[in-house]
């Protein structure tokens, strides 16, 4: 009876440290930090100047989530299971007002919906692209990206409006905005 229990005791040891480790590393990914070692996760402040008709605040990147704040009071923040590496701000679409845009690493390919003809990729982390309209109180999506392939090492906003991603490999894409969304420009 001795030797029985002394191995079902060490089994349960097993299992349970098993678990522990399993549990650990589930966390460690789903807060982002087992992503790719290249990331460059930056942080950083941009003001929005007080222009007569437009929006004033100041936006924040830290902890890899993007905080919108007005008169001192944080009036939105990204969703926590985006993780933002870099975001800038510019007048993409051309319409006096500015953008916001993010590199963010989000689980899955696409979101919520995948088209019917792939799997859906709803674990793993995959880099995407943002683009958010300003508002008074929070950051309206404008435009988001499914999985960018190649994955962008560097990227490159200029005055105006046109975003270089360079991947890894150091080949660089120069994309614009087209009516709604990104296109490559020729």
């Amino acid at each position: 009876m001795g030797l029985l229990h002394g191995k079902l005791k060490l089994l349960l040891c097993a299992a349970a440290g098993i678990i522990l480790c399993i549990g650990g590393w589930y966390l460690l990914y789903v807060n982002g930090y087992l992503l790719p070692g290249w990331i460059i996760w930056q942080e950083k402040e941009i003001v929005i100047p007080g222009n007569p008709g437009h929006l004033t605040g100041t936006l924040v990147l830290k902890n890899r989530r993007i905080l919108y704040q007005r008169d001192g009071e944080t009036v939105w923040q990204s969703d926590p299971s985006w993780k933002i590496s870099d975001m800038e701000v510019c007048d993409l679409d051309h319409d006096g007002w500015p953008e916001v845009l993010a590199l963010s690493w989000t689980q899955g390919d696409y979101g919520d919906y995948h088209p019917i003809y792939e799997n859906p990729n709803m674990f793993f982390y995959t880099q995407r692209f943002y683009v958010f309209d300003l508002e008074e109180t929070a950051l309206k999506p404008q435009f988001m990206s499914s999985r960018l392939r190649p994955e962008a090492h560097a990227w490159q906003v200029s005055d105006t409006g046109e975003v270089s991603l360079t991947d890894k490999a150091g080949k660089t894409t120069v994309w614009v905005w087209k009516s709604w969304g990104m296109k490559i420009k020729e």
